[in-house]
């Protein structure tokens, strides 16, 4: 959804608050695709800080299904957004200029925007729980509802000249 923002960068002072549908029912992120639960909708608030000058702030929340890093099994994750931006009309002649890759024209971009700030509260791990032990990388079994009996044993590389010293011929 893109928001245009022209009244507001046309009256400094002026605010608008507006709660606005995200159009994402699941994003893409390295290859893999996740729906998005239980959205909330984004709840944006624009201010002129003066003239072709703009802070929009938003909020917005919703669940995702991940899969456990270790065992694999579905995990739900809450992801909270509070994104605080300043942007820039295009006839815009202050020093501070920056190029927002949000703005199109006079049109923030709602989804791309919350899109972005969602990506950088995306987790580096998912655990199922804290003291998840995975699944057996002999037989595939999941560790976490008992032990398989395969030898997991790997030994190092770095250390395998030594095992030749400790070898015993009877």
């Amino acid at each position: 959804m893109k928001y245009n923002l022209t009244e507001i960068f046309d009256n400094p002072g002026k605010t608008a608050n507006e709660e606005l549908e995200i159009e994402l029912d699941a994003i893409l992120i390295m290859g893999e695709e996740y729906e998005l639960k239980d959205s909330s909708p984004i709840v944006m608030e624009a201010t002129g800080i003066e003239q072709g000058k703009a802070r929009v702030t938003c909020k917005y929340s919703c669940k995702v299904i991940l899969n456990c890093d270790r065992c694999l099994k579905p995990v739900e994750h809450s992801i909270d957004v509070n994104a605080d931006i300043v942007v820039f009309s295009p006839d815009y002649t202050g020093e501070e200029e920056e190029a927002c890759e949000f703005m199109d024209g006079y049109k923030l971009d709602m989804d791309e925007f919350i899109l972005s700030e969602m990506l950088l509260d995306w987790p580096s791990k998912i655990l199922c729980r804290e003291d998840c032990k995975g699944i057996c990388t002999v037989c595939g079994k999941d560790l976490n509802n008992g032990e398989c009996g395969c030898d997991r044993f790997v030994p190092n590389a770095a250390f395998a000249g030594l095992s030749e010293l400790f070898k015993f011929d009877n």
